[in-house]
């Protein structure tokens, strides 16, 4: 059975400024969603973030530097079916022509737990674009911090709950989930983003100059990137309650917040 098309995280590299606006946000902080600056050091890699937990979904939020130039951007896909990573590193095998599948750790005081299982085509990226799969393995919850819920599983809403209970946030937040995401692509990243169907059940259909993706509780819009413009151009979020009519700018980002839906657009 094919996976659906379901969004994990995504992020999106901004210049110093931006990020430290965002950073320094207090409705961001207070108001929007349960949030941490954060450090995550792996045997392979270390880096360090903004992030936002909604029920399903979050975002991230890089500096310009180690994970590349502004614009740069990824999108994790959501895997819910348990081992089912391997057979969508099958399918971008097929589609192309190399991917790896491994288990990646998470550190927790002196040693590490099981994190999640990822699958990435080789290579993960083209012309600024990232992309692979995660799927939350299955100890995770019951080693990482198991008394703050009693969540266990590999279900995206199981590990967010978790994310938020050990996140300082408001006590009633408005970010609910990712909708939609725009994103600005090359042809090649284009094509690179492409052949990642193969391993889902997703409807897809032009719009104009666009090509518009439709997932499970997810859509991407696909338009031609510029020299100045590429990488994740836009993103809708899904609030929890109406939160009137609101716009903050915070370097190159505009948020627009108009009943239950707000939206970030980069510049």
């Amino acid at each position: 059975m094919t996976e659906p098309l379901r969004l994990n995280h995504l992020y999106r590299v901004v210049d110093a400024e931006t990020f430290a606006a965002a950073r320094d946000s207090s409705w961001l902080r207070e108001v929007f969603a349960p949030s941490e600056l954060r450090t995550t050091r792996r045997p392979d890699w270390e880096y360090t973030g903004l992030y936002w937990y909604g029920t399903s979904t979050y975002l991230e939020l890089f500096e310009a530097g180690a994970q590349g130039p502004a614009g740069t951007s990824g999108i994790a896909f959501a895997v819910e079916t348990a081992t089912a990573t391997a057979s969508v590193a099958d399918a971008w095998r097929e589609a192309l022509g190399a991917a790896e599948h491994r288990l990646v750790v998470r550190p927790l005081g002196d040693d590490t737990v099981p994190w999640f299982h990822i699958a990435h085509a080789s290579p993960d990226h083209r012309d600024g674009l990232k992309l692979w799969a995660m799927e939350y393995h299955a100890d995770f919850l019951a080693a990482w911090h198991p008394t703050r819920t009693p969540s266990r599983g590999i279900m995206r809403a199981d590990v967010l709950g978790r994310y938020a209970a050990v996140s300082p946030g408001p006590a009633s937040p408005l970010l609910d989930d990712v909708t939609a995401v725009t994103l600005a692509c090359t042809p090649a990243a284009r094509g690179f983003f492409e052949r990642h169907l193969s391993a889902f059940a997703a409807d897809a259909r032009d719009a104009g100059a666009s090509r518009i993706v439709t997932g499970d509780g997810i859509a991407f819009g696909i338009t031609d990137a510029t020299a100045e413009r590429h990488g994740v151009q836009e993103l809708v979020c899904r609030l929890r309650r109406p939160a009137g009519r609101e716009t903050l700018t915070l370097g190159r980002i505009t948020l627009s917040v108009d009943g239950t839906r707000m939206v970030w657009r980069f510049r």
